[in-house]
This record gives structure tokens, sequence and C-alpha cells, in this order.
């Protein structure tokens, strides 16, 4: 977690109380967290992340001139003190009482959200049972004035827990592992990403929400250390991940019809990283498959007049197919989803855009579409962005892989509704569909769950307006049931 090293004597020791506390009086830690002024009470305070999903731990640091009341309750100095919260709202305060051997007392309030935790409004009816995961996410040019939240959402879109982040942090998501352990995972990004997406770090936090390990593109081949993109991100057991990575490459294989007799391109090469303990145990660049040069449909200008790079490729999701232990990867200016060999990084098949061989028609084909999963009967679910049409579906594909075939084909396509950029859809054991919108058209929902055969909405969030203006959205939204 975020620790800020400052005391609380710090903090209330200001301009109308300048001596009342000495420097090392008093400190009080939340889950090991620093206590922050609110910058709008001089008397609250609120720390970087809550819960009410298991007791937080108040640690108090006292010196025998002082004792501290918390909500009514004694704590003794040094010893952790279990509180479990109700909720996480604004007028929901821990109350610290800090009395002073002479008499003097102070009150200290910890806000249980802080003021500047994003604005949303929900519209519930009878949703599925579960928990939420989303960040929120602001395209504003001054970043610094933006509050960036990490959140997770009860059934009625209560939050149930927060995490403020330094800069924008992307893909919260939550896995079982292997063995059976519960992580987390987000991308906090480091200001070094390339102008097409989001990079920095990955970060994994254990079941309490401690983070545990970071992890970005380790050197590898013919580059060196990089930042992770932060489009996806597996953790499949501690220490055991699969990473994404966007490269900035200069290559000689590019078709020359495509590069108006240049020798050579600058292009980003999106890399698949399979890291176990460390150390890479796989590598796969798209820049080793020439066909897909040709393949691509946006962001392929090869002479490099129109960018510095080509992000000919612009990998957005990717997933495990179980049955085979290979990789199923979506690729937004392809048009295409793939499979690739986890051993031989060798291309298996190729399905929709300019390479497509399972004989899509026209209105089945996909555009700059998003988060590429697997149902289990092996059906590939998509949410088709829709760029061509500036219509989004929600596809549901199943498809023989030997003899190349389409063997269904089910479109949900809410009228009007278009998401340009970013988006997800996840089916429901009870058959609805939870979707987040990604960069949805305004004044339309970010997050909607939907019978898709009765087209009834039982859940809808609005993001309100993100601070100078702009509009708050959320790279993806998930619903998980057995949380």
């Amino acid at each position: 977690m975020l620790i800020f090293a400052i005391l609380v004597a710090a903090l209330v020791g200001c301009s109308q109380l300048p001596s009342v506390f000495g420097a090392n009086d008093i400190k009080i830690q939340i889950d090991g967290q620093d206590l922050i002024p609110s910058g709008t009470d001089p008397d609250q305070y609120y720390v970087p992340s809550l819960t009410t999903l298991r007791p937080v731990s108040v640690v108090v640091y006292a010196t025998s001139a002082y004792r501290v009341v918390l909500n009514g309750q004694a704590v003794r100095t040094g010893q952790a003190f279990p509180v479990s919260l109700s909720q996480l709202a604004p007028g929901n305060l821990m109350t610290f009482q800090i009395i002073r051997s002479d008499g003097f007392s102070q009150k200290i309030e910890v806000q249980t959200l802080p003021d500047d935790f994003p604005q949303y409004t929900v519209i519930a009816n009878d949703p599925t049972p579960g928990k939420m995961l989303l960040s929120d996410l602001s395209f504003a040019s001054d970043q610094q004035t933006i509050p960036h939240y990490l959140m997770i959402l009860d059934t009625l879109g209560n939050p149930v827990y927060y995490k403020k982040t330094v800069r924008r942090s992307v893909d919260f998501m939550r896995f079982q592992t292997t063995d059976g352990k519960i992580r987390y995972s987000y991308l906090e990004e480091d200001g070094s990403q390339l102008p097409t997406t989001i990079s920095g770090t990955n970060y994994v936090m254990d079941e309490n929400f401690n983070i545990i390990d970071k992890v970005r593109i380790l050197p590898y081949g013919n580059h060196g250390d990089y930042p992770a993109d932060g489009h996806d991100f597996l953790v499949l057991a501690d220490g055991h991940y699969l990473v994404v990575g966007y490269v900035a490459q200069q290559v000689g294989n590019v078709p020359s019809k495509l590069t108006n007799g240049k020798n050579t391109s600058n292009v980003v090469d999106t890399i698949i990283q399979e890291q176990m303990n460390g150390k890479v145990i796989f590598e796969w660049n798209s820049t080793d498959h020439t066909d897909l040069y040709q393949d691509s449909v946006d962001f392929n200008d090869f002479t490099n007049t129109t960018n510095q790079q080509a992000d000919y490729a612009h990998l957005n999701s990717i997933t495990i197919d179980p049955k085979d232990g290979n990789f199923i990867v979506s690729f937004r200016n392809l048009d295409e989803v793939m499979k690739i060999s986890r051993t031989t990084g060798t291309i298996l098949w190729k399905m929709g855009g300019l390479g497509d061989q399972f004989g899509l028609t026209a209105q089945q084909k996909f555009s700059r579409q998003h988060y590429v999963r697997l149902l289990p009967d092996g059906t590939l679910t998509i949410f088709d962005n829709g760029v061509a049409n500036q219509q989004t579906r929600l596809l549901d594909i199943g498809y023989n892989e030997q003899t190349k075939q389409i063997t269904s084909y089910q479109a949900y396509a809410p009228i009007h509704k278009y998401s340009f950029i970013m988006g997800s859809v996840q089916h429901l054991s009870n058959g609805r569909l939870f979707v987040g919108w990604g960069q949805r058209e305004p004044n339309d929902a970010d997050i909607t769950e939907v019978d898709p055969t009765t087209n009834q909405l039982s859940f809808q969030l609005f993001f309100g307006i993100a601070p100078g203006g702009g509009s708050y959205y959320s790279y993806r939204a998930l619903k998980y049931e057995n949380f």
C-alpha cells in the first residue's frame, strides 16, 4: 500500500495548534498507512486505502502523556486494534479523541471515503449478487488534478474497497491461482508509455490487498527492461505471470509496398512474456510475423510520416485456452483474434480482419474489438467496439478449430450504444450480460447489467464529471459472483 510518512502531530499542529503535540508524541496508522489531511476540514483526514471486506488494523503510538479513544473505545498504544467498518461513506467517520494528561482534548476524524472519491449514480433493479471491480479513468491533459481510484463495489454499487493511486491505474482484476490463492492486480502508469497506450507497473496484491509483487517487461532478446502495457495481465500463480508490453523498435522486415521503398520502419512491437520467478520462460514478438503488417487496418503508416511508431497490431486482451494451454489474443488494429502457440509462438489461426481463416461474413466481422474471453463450452465472447459502423455489439462465437468453421454466432447490439475504445463483457450465471462500456457516448451508462433476451436492465452506473469538467470512464468493469 502507499505509505505516507506524515505524523499526526504534524497534521494537527498547524495554525491554531502549533505546539499542542510534540513531534514524537503521537502517531496513528490504519493498515500501516499514515493519515493525510482531507483538505476540506481541518479536523478531518483520510488514508489511501480502506475496506469493509475485513477488519482494518489501527495502531496508535503515543507517549505516556496521552491516551486515545476510538469511537468510544480506548486504544492501547503500540497494539493493533481491529476495527470493522460498516460502510465506506462520506458521513461514516472514524473518530479519535486524543486526551492529554493535563486535560486537553483534540478530536481527529478519519473519512471512510475521501472527499475526492469519484461521484457516480446507480440505478439498480434486482442485480445479480456479486462484487464489481473497476477504476476511474480520465483522459484530461492535466492528470495532476484528477484523483485516481481502484474500487470494489457491492451488488448495489456501494463501495466496499478503495485504493487511491498516485497516477492513472487500469485493469483492476481478481484471480484465483492454480493453487487456490486469491490475488488482485492492477497497472499504475509511470509516464513512460507510448502515445497509444497506458503503461507502467503491474502490482499484484494478496487476499488482504497487500502488495506482494511488481511486474514489468523483463530484458530479453534485443530489448531491455520496459514498462508493462495496461491492456491485460494474468496472474497464474505467485511469481507466474503473463505480461504484455509495447516496445518501440526499428525493423527492416516490413514489405516494401507498405513503406514506399524505405528500408526500415519504426513500429510498436507487441510483446507477450510469460514470466516465472523473475525469469522469462517464453516471449512472443509481433514483429517476427511479417504477415501482420499487411493485416493491419489502423495506425499502420509504416513510412512514419504521420506517427513516430506504427502501432499496427495493438494487443488488448489475452487469455489461455484451457484445453491446450495456448494463448487466445485480441489485436485491435488488426481486427483479428488469434490463437498463438505457447511453446513455439506459431500463429495457429486467425479469426476476423484481413487474415480471417473462418469465413466470417461482412456482417459477422468485428471491428476494433476488446476483451476476448472463453466460455466453459469454448465459445468466444467478444466486446466488439464496432468502430466500422459505430455500433457496439456483444458477440458469442462458436467455432471448430480443425475445420476452421463458425458453428454458432450470436450478436447482442443495444440500439445506439457505441464505445470507441476499451470495454468488456461477461456472461453471468443467470444468463445476463455484465458490460463495462469503456469510452461510451456522452450521458450513456458506464456499466450495465442486462438480460439480452428481454433488454431488461437490472443495473446501471453513471460516472459523474471529473475535476476540470472532463468525463470519467472505466477501462473495464468486471463482476465476480463467487467473491
